[in-house]
């Protein structure tokens, strides 16, 4: 018998690859105090927000290594084109 209690988490469009800062860091090939300098200068995305902690999408952070790492500013133009959510 299958479990019907949590159908909508089986959903392959609903899972998401959350990084935490030292994960996100090593992707990008900083270390974690750089990653959150470059965090504070707004040259990285910005987090998703759980409870405490902060995560970022591994699949948004492709996408921006793959446009040569812009800026917040910059990058938020983009990843509306691309048709991202807001982070929040």
């Amino acid at each position: 018998r299958k479990s019907r209690r949590w159908p909508i988490c089986a959903e392959s469009s609903l899972q998401r690859d959350l990084l935490s800062a030292e994960q996100a860091a090593r992707v990008c090939g900083v270390s974690r105090a750089t990653w959150y300098r470059q965090l504070a200068a707004g040259k990285t995305p910005l987090p998703l927000k759980l409870g405490a902690r902060s995560l970022w999408d591994a699949r948004e952070l492709r996408l921006w290594i793959d446009a040569q790492c812009p800026a917040w500013q910059l990058w938020r133009r983009e990843r509306q084109k691309l048709g991202l959510r807001e982070p929040g």
